[in-house]
């Protein structure tokens, strides 16, 4: 029995192995096939695509070409875009609309105007800023003006955009609104340097008025002080000058007699 079984192993083992060769001869065809296939594909993908279009356009060589129009320098087409850019500013300021000014005069925007907003206080009179002030510093200001107007020889000048009050040819302080709030300059000096710039004429040297604002009852205490004393040194000036014009009298007539 087991010499049998051995015989007919023996039988079957060259076909075992004929079926083992013919399977890997066919392994082996299909995976060289498949590889000439992707080679192919690879030198396909990486041909150049003028070598490509140069292939697809080869049969339409023979229609005739259609004569291309003429085409424009690449600097002539540079040079009318930007003439078009510069002029668009122009177009663009030309179909701004003109604006109507003071005084009946017009005047156009364009993209390199400048617009200020005027303030509230500009251009305006005396009375319009007196009438916008609040009722605490209205009565203060008025507190100053009653306080010398009692005064021999004092007037008040009320001009176009502030008052000025003065003691016969000295002015004593002028008043002003700005922002809401009276502001005072008084003509306090130095006695001998004012003297000194009135006579000789010189304008190299600006004098300064001395500013106070009314901004409470300290403010109003101070300009009320300051008035009195601008008012003390107008008449310390009025009594110098009639002493300088009697002097410059009696030299005239001293000399006059002395011819």
């Amino acid at each position: 029995m087991l010499d049998m079984k051995l015989t007919l192993l023996c039988a079957e083992l060259p076909i075992v192995l004929l079926l083992v060769i013919l399977l890997a001869t066919f392994v082996v065809k299909l995976i060289t096939s498949r590889r000439a296939e992707e080679n192919v594909v690879e030198e396909t993908a990486g041909q150049p695509a003028d070598a490509c279009e140069e292939q697809e356009a080869a049969p339409e060589e023979e229609q005739p070409e259609e004569q291309p129009e003429e085409e424009q320098p690449v600097e002539e087409c540079e040079a009318e875009e930007e003439a078009a850019v510069a002029e668009e500013p122009a177009e663009e300021a030309e179909q701004q609309p003109e604006e109507q000014g003071e005084g009946g005069a017009s005047y156009s925007l364009t993209g390199n105007s400048v617009v200020f907003e005027r303030g509230d206080n500009a251009k305006q009179t005396w009375d319009e800023k007196y009438a916008a002030l609040d009722e605490e510093k209205r009565n203060m200001l008025d507190q100053v003006f009653d306080h010398v107007a009692g005064e021999d020889g004092v007037r008040r000048l009320n001009l176009t955009s502030n008052v000025r009050v003065k003691f016969k040819t000295h002015e004593l302080f002028k008043a002003d609104i700005k922002r809401g709030v009276p502001v005072l300059n008084f003509m306090l000096t130095n006695t001998t340097l004012m003297r000194y710039v009135k006579e000789s004429g010189t304008k190299k040297i600006k004098i300064t008025p001395v500013t106070v604002k009314l901004n409470d009852n300290d403010d109003l205490q101070l300009a009320l002080h300051t008035a009195d004393m601008a008012l003390e040194q107008a008449k310390t000036e009025d009594e110098y000058k009639k002493e300088k014009r009697k002097e410059q009298r009696r030299e005239r007539e001293q000399a006059k007699n002395a011819e």
